[in-house]
């Protein structure tokens, strides 16, 4: 499955550790095979969001490389209506939906 984030292609792989993470050098994200698929979906809207915050250049590190805790999002509220503009055309493949419909 691929998803395109921030104009670029990734693909979406499952992986036999834990959790999630993402390359944006290969452009992949890796999720859990996790069978429980509430707790896959969650984990993949996770990397997805902080995947496209990192190619807006909206995510920080503030200290320790290893350590997931030192990680800061920060923008305002014009990056955050970008950022939700570009989800929605990230997810648009994964939300069948345009609006309220009659």
């Amino acid at each position: 499955m691929q998803i395109i984030i921030a104009g670029k292609t990734y693909e979406i792989k499952l992986d036999n550790r834990n959790g999630g993470h993402f390359n944006t050098v290969k452009q992949e994200i890796c999720i859990s095979k996790n069978p429980n698929p509430e707790i896959r979906g969650e984990i993949l809207l996770h990397e997805i969001i902080e995947c496209l915050l990192t190619e807006m250049q909206l995510r920080y590190k503030t200290f320790d490389e290893n350590d997931s805790s030192g990680i800061l999002f920060s923008f305002n509220h014009n990056q955050f209506v970008n950022f939700i503009s570009q989800l929605r055309y990230a997810l648009k493949d994964f939300l069948k939906f345009g609006g309220i419909k009659k």
